[in-house]
């Protein structure tokens, strides 16, 4: 199975999802692995192994037309910015080689199977890179109202070697500003409430103009403001890659040392 941070985005959205059918009364989100040794169907010709995963909520299911276009792109019942859509999940999924299943009922509760192909791992793994040298050193706040969503971009900017600083919203994060001007990015997410992520990014251009900002969507960039397209804020798709995090850093950090930005 992979552990891919972008895998590991689309699990965290399934459990939000289960999560929100149930609402605020009390219930209960079950998630199960497994591995299936028989699947051959239209999908995967041939029977192979695969890892199952099984996210089960006993939420509120879901209208027979709801399951029809729920992997429609832009299709939802939530408010915008909750987590990836769940074309972009399919999309994740069939990315691997795998698939996706759902079963679901009204007032029944929603089951999703994923299931991903197993492949041989080899005998000998190697050790995995340093982080990139331009990357030591340099500080990174990230913004984003998802707790579980902030985590997971600490982790991957983490990873490149970034020490990281993340708070849950643009208020705070120009309460950060104000308190210190030591950061060489700032990564926010565009749809937040109170303060979105395009008000909050003009507010911190005005504290400190040379900051290189990135605004965070699973929508296009079509709507950003042309003022902040003009003062050079950048922009990364919702759910990214560790590889398209690292690319679009070189665009907006210089790759000298630490702490001077070109």
């Amino acid at each position: 199975m992979p552990t891919h941070p972008r895998f590991s985005q689309l699990i965290i959205n399934l459990i939000v999802n289960a999560s929100d059918a149930i609402g605020n009364r009390p219930g209960t989100v079950t998630i199960g692995t497994a591995r299936v040794d028989t699947v051959s169907d239209a999908e995967h010709p041939g029977p192979r192994p695969f890892a199952m995963l099984e996210v089960r909520d006993d939420g509120v299911g879901m209208m027979p037309e709801v399951k029809e276009r729920m992997f429609d792109p832009f299709f939802s019942t939530k408010f915008a910015g909750r987590g990836l859509g769940m074309a972009t999940v399919q999309g994740i999924i069939h990315g691997h080689g795998g698939s996706i299943f759902v079963e679901s009922e009204p007032s029944s509760g929603t089951t999703i199977h994923v299931l991903l192909p197993l492949r041989d791992l080899p005998d000998h793994v190697e050790k995995a890179p340093p982080p990139p040298r331009s990357y030591l050193g340099r500080r990174i706040l990230i913004v984003d109202d998802e707790p579980d969503v902030l985590d997971v971009a600490v982790r991957m900017a983490s990873e490149l070697g970034l020490i990281t600083d993340a708070v849950l919203s643009g208020e705070d994060a120009l309460y950060r500003l104000e308190e210190t001007s030591d950061f060489d990015l700032i990564l926010m997410d565009l749809s937040m409430p109170g303060m979105g992520g395009a008000a909050a990014a003009g507010a911190a251009l005005a504290l400190n103009p040379s900051l290189p900002i990135l605004l965070s969507s699973g929508y296009s960039a079509e709507g950003l403001p042309e003022g902040l397209l003009r003062a050079g804020v950048g922009f990364l798709p919702k759910p990214c890659s560790l590889d398209a995090l690292k690319a679009t850093l070189d665009q907006h950090i210089d790759p000298g040392p630490a702490g001077q930005l070109g």
